[in-house]
């Protein structure tokens, strides 16, 4: 796996701002955990709670692609501006 998927959309090679946070947050909580093991500060419960913050944001985000995947959403174009049509379509 290129490195520039972790911070690349796969559909359109752009530059995805959601995957470019993600892993900001990723690698400071992770930096946060190490330092704080390395001090011997690090009790089992932020351990845990940076395990489940992790292991849900992936889970979510599995859950997410499966139930909106490509073509479940349909977003408004920008002519259907003002005219009540701003809300995204669920179609499962």
């Amino acid at each position: 796996m290129p490195l520039k998927d972790l911070i690349t959309d796969a559909a359109t090679g752009q530059l995805s701002h959601a995957k470019i946070w993600a892993n900001v947050a990723y690698a400071t909580a992770t930096l946060i955990v190490i330092i704080m093991a390395v001090n011997g500060t690090l009790g089992g419960e932020i351990f845990l709670c940076y395990l489940a913050g992790v292991g849900m944001s992936a889970a979510a985000s599995k859950f997410a692609s499966m139930k909106l995947g490509p073509g479940s959403v349909s977003l408004p174009s920008q002519g259907d501006a003002g005219k009540g049509t701003n809300d995204a379509v669920y179609r499962p």
